[in-house]
């Protein structure tokens, strides 16, 4: 079997401060720590990013590896707070998918290196363990492959998908603690004694022990540790006249949201309630039941969407990562379309008013057209002359970075 972890090395660390400090170079925490560490002053790391240089980078960021790499080891020789870690400052923040408060987690730039090195040298485990179903923090993924996912499963007449539930784990990241985690860890890679020793250096930065949203690794730890109830969901069977079947025919994640899918309602109520078990046994987590969709056939879609009134065309769906997806039609969740109108009328009444749009919005314009560009929504983006003010929205933070670049 291959090995499924990295081996600690000093190209190991420079590697996860490349990855850390990319696109950053310009913060402030991140240039200070490029002063003490590499003595490279800010003046002179700026001319060389204006000039498109990469001297005085390279020779940061081996300096700063050479850094990560001793502290590392010193923590492997026993010598408690070795890792030299600031506190984690928490901030509420208003969750863009739901509304939500929650507090997210800012870290020092040594804990990002760390928790880069930790993603780095964990990789050849998650690669073999995270599953193609998982979608959340998962590069190259995201929300739109998790729409393609569920529509192509959906309209494949093999699974003959009828039913769906959506469920989530309650209070994901307060519940689940590193000690898990590193349990789990230490099960799959004994060997693997410099991770395990850093994952307790930066557990211990953690107030109550738990995973903290905004933390880089730790979206990859939780995704790690759904895996095994997501495989155990996917593993049920029951057995009728000497077959055995699958509880259900597919399922989805979304971090802490599951989508089971399949042809009986009351099999998938099973599958869930086995997965609660064993999410309660192995991590002291809990999965709180969402709706109950039974969906329609593509015909009775199109009849019900010919409808007169507004309260007749609606179809049953499956509503997970800002989606509502059916068999035939996929739509944005009511909240988020919401949203997503506000900031485009917002715009056009700034774009009319003064001839441009403030870099701000420019940027929410970015992020909320995806949900427009992946959905059925022409007429929207028509009604809202999508298309044209996205355009200006990228003209604009083209050349606000730009101007932002040439700045010292």
């Amino acid at each position: 079997m291959k090995q499924r972890y990295n081996k600690l090395t000093e190209d190991l660390c420079c590697l996860a401060v490349r990855n850390c400090f990319r696109k950053k170079w310009r913060r402030r925490d991140f240039i200070r720590v490029v002063e003490e560490y590499a003595g490279v002053s800010k003046r002179d790391i700026f001319r060389e990013l204006d000039a498109g240089g990469n001297t005085l980078k390279e020779y940061s960021i081996k300096c700063i590896g050479y850094e990560v790499y001793n502290r590392l080891n010193r923590l492997l020789q026993g010598k408690r707070n070795a890792l030299e870690l600031d506190p984690v400052q928490f901030k509420p923040k208003i969750d863009g998918m739901n509304g939500k408060l929650r507090n997210i987690a800012h870290c020092c730039v040594f804990h990002q290196i760390f928790n880069h090195l930790l993603v780095i040298g964990l990789y050849p485990l998650f690669k073999a363990k995270l599953l193609p179903f998982q979608f959340a923090s998962i590069p190259g993924k995201g929300q739109t492959g998790l729409k393609d996912f569920v529509m192509k499963k959906l309209r494949k007449k093999s699974f003959d998908i009828r039913h769906a539930r959506k469920t989530d784990v309650i209070h994901a990241y307060e519940n689940t603690k590193y000690e898990t985690v590193i349990e789990t860890i230490a099960q799959e890679i004994p060997s693997a004694k410099w991770i395990i020793s850093l994952l307790r250096g930066v557990a211990e930065m953690s107030p109550a022990g738990c995973l903290i949203i905004g933390g880089y690794v730790d979206a990859w730890l939780f995704n790690f540790l759904m895996s095994y109830a997501l495989r155990f969901a996917k593993e049920q069977r029951k057995t009728r006249r000497d077959k055995q079947t699958p509880l259900i025919k597919t399922i989805v994640s979304f971090m802490d949201d599951f989508g089971f899918m399949g042809s009986r309602d009351a099999d998938i109520k099973r599958d869930i309630k086995l997965v609660n078990e064993f999410l309660f046994k192995q991590a002291r987590l809990r999965l709180k039941f969402g709706k109950h969709t039974e969906f329609i056939s593509i015909a009775d879609e199109k009849r019900r969407r010919k409808a007169d009134s507004p309260a007749k065309r609606k179809c049953p769906f499956l509503d997970i990562a800002g989606y509502q997806m059916t068999y035939g039609h996929v739509t944005i969740r009511k909240v988020i379309f919401l949203r997503v109108r506000r900031t485009f009328l917002r715009a056009a009444e700034e774009l009319k008013a003064t001839g441009k749009i403030h870099v701000r919005r420019a940027y929410s314009i970015i992020s909320h057209f995806g949900y427009l560009k992946s959905t059925n929504s022409k007429k929207a983006r028509q009604k809202y002359d999508a298309d044209h003010l996205h355009t200006v929205a990228r003209y604009t933070v083209s050349q606000y970075q730009k101007l932002k670049n040439r700045r010292i």
